[in-house]
């Protein structure tokens, strides 16, 4: 069965035809539903939309899909009774990441990414969720019918973050919040590479495909 458009199209995917080919990049249909992204020729992806949305293999994937894109900040990981990572001096514990995966990038700059979806001013009900708390300046408020971005400025971190939340909500310019955080949909990657940090993506070999 062939991955449709609006599998792709919902996750703000640009359509193949709409991409300039100097940039490079290219997205590719492959076999029963699996996709393949590649970067400048080289293959930076294999997966369905939903497992490449939801688990990117590096920032470049993460930056790829989603309409606003993934936030991607800078922070450092540590070791307090498990991993935390530090985001403009606020500590966010991260249960979803083995202790000894992270062990090698203790002290070391790492880089965060949350989706604007992911970021709540009231967070959702759900049992065991793991939710991390920033104090945030609202800087822009765009109502767009069923939902609203917020360009928020986190304390402690000098580039813009984007949430997109309910219209329910009606923050205002100027207005401080403390913004939670679904720390279980975050993910970390290595500064130096841009590589996912436990990455579990499969790639020629998972499906069979030679590119």
């Amino acid at each position: 069965m062939e991955t449709s458009w609006s599998d792709w199209s919902r996750f703000g995917v640009k359509e193949l035809s709409n991409v300039p080919e100097k940039e490079g990049v290219y997205q590719f249909r492959c076999v029963d539903g699996i996709v393949c992204i590649m970067n400048k020729g080289k293959v930076a992806q294999i997966g369905t939309p939903l497992e490449v949305y939801r688990n990117p293999a590096d920032t470049f994937v993460a930056s790829f899909l989603g309409s606003p894109p993934v936030n991607l900040l800078p922070g450092i990981v540590s070791m307090v009774d498990g991993p935390v990572v530090n985001v403009g001096g606020n500590t966010l514990i991260l249960k979803r990441y083995d202790p000894g995966i992270l062990a090698d990038y203790v002290n070391r700059p790492i880089i965060f990414g949350i989706r604007p979806e992911n970021i709540y001013i009231t967070p959702p009900l759900r049992g065991n969720a793991n939710f991390g708390k920033i104090p945030a300046k609202v800087t822009a408020v765009s109502p767009l019918g069923s939902e609203t971005l917020l360009i928020l400025r986190f304390d402690g971190i000098k580039k813009e973050v984007i949430a997109k939340i309910g219209s329910e909500n009606n923050p205002k310019i100027n207005d401080r919040l403390l913004i939670f955080l679904d720390l279980d949909a975050a993910d970390l990657y290595d500064a130096d590479t841009t590589k996912a940090i436990n990455s579990r993506q499969h790639y020629e070999e998972k499906i069979g495909c030679r590119f």
